[in-house]
């Protein structure tokens, strides 16, 4: 299975620029870049912080850049992101029924997982205490997770806790 994971893109309103850079000119390029050398990709996986500041605005113009993608997105929010502001934008991406954004997608050659680890209570976007990849035995597992977080806990190897939680 081949898939492509791009992270930070910290999208804000059209014609805004970001510590001097123009995050949608950037991700334009990756997606050219991935429309032209990697048609055969299963999914691509596009993690927080989809937006830096979390506002509409931004959220309308990553859809937009997004659309020109010809290979399926998995979505993941990310420490700056805002739920609400994502889901007027996004409305097909999987949400739980307490509206967290997350899903498990099967494949034949790999299941994918995607956790919703926001604090929206957060002051000043506090990143989660930690992020952490594991590759073994055939699974990439990408998550990151808040000690502090108030939402759903649950374990990894806990697959009904687990289960319960992606619905």
């Amino acid at each position: 299975m081949k898939f492509v994971v791009l992270t930070d893109t910290h999208f804000v309103a059209r014609g805004r620029r970001i510590y001097g850079l123009d995050p949608a000119e950037r991700l334009a390029a990756a997606i050219a870049c991935i429309n032209r050398d990697h048609p055969d990709l299963a999914f691509v996986i596009v993690t927080g912080d989809l937006a830096h500041w979390g506002e509409d605005a931004a959220y309308d113009h990553l859809a937009d850049v997004l659309a020109r993608l010809n290979a399926p997105t998995i979505l993941m929010m990310g420490n700056h992101d805002r739920r609400d502001a994502f889901g007027r934008y996004f409305p097909g991406v999987a949400h739980d029924v307490d509206g967290f954004v997350q899903s498990m997608q099967v494949f034949d050659a790999a299941t994918i997982i995607a956790l919703d680890t926001l604090n929206e209570a957060a002051p000043n976007h506090e990143a989660p205490d930690y992020s952490h990849v594991t590759v073994s035995g055939g699974q990439i597992v990408i998550h990151q997770c808040s000690f502090m977080y108030a939402g759903p806990r649950f374990s990894l190897h806990d697959q009904a806790a687990l289960n319960g939680v992606l619905g």
